[in-house]
């Protein structure tokens, strides 16, 4: 727990909650509402990975480390305002991809569900055939090597 919620405590937390709604109900004129980004790791999740793209009008509790809530701006779009920016990116466990997940998603989708499933001998395989399908993807399901500790010199 940090400092600060130490230091307010649950009350912090709801009003926090209670920000969101706040802040959607008294931007509703450029606030459209909420989209989940989830975070893009070979560690999180399916249940959150699945959630990624999902909206709100006001966003539930996610757990930090999974992904979190961001604002979808709703008439500057519409007004034109944004018109010809570049596509947004997301920043991942291989560096940047595109708002949508592009081609990260999807493996990590079919890599989460072969590790949370039960193994019967054939998770092993799945993951060979899943490495190569997407062999740009491929260093994400090797284990990092451990370091071995240095005995210290005396």
């Amino acid at each position: 727990m940090g400092w600060f919620s130490k230091l307010f405590g649950r009350k912090w937390q709801e009003l926090r909650t209670r920000g969101f709604a706040k802040s959607a109900a008294n931007h509703a004129d450029i606030l459209h509402g909420w989209k989940f980004a989830a975070t893009m790791k070979a560690s999180t999740p399916l249940e959150w990975l699945l959630r990624h793209g999902e909206t709100a009008d006001a966003p539930p509790r996610v757990p930090k480390k999974f992904g979190t809530w961001v604002p979808v701006p709703g008439r500057i779009r519409k007004r034109g305002f944004l018109r010809g920016s570049p596509p947004s990116t997301t920043a991942s466990q291989v560096g940047q991809v595109p708002q949508d997940g592009g081609e990260l998603l999807p493996f990590l989708i079919e890599y989460r569900r072969i590790v949370e499933t039960p193994d019967n001998g054939l998770n092993s395989l799945r993951v060979e055939a899943l490495r190569e399908r997407y062999p740009q993807y491929a260093n994400l399901l090797d284990p990092k090597p451990k370091r071995k500790k240095r005995k210290a010199r005396r």
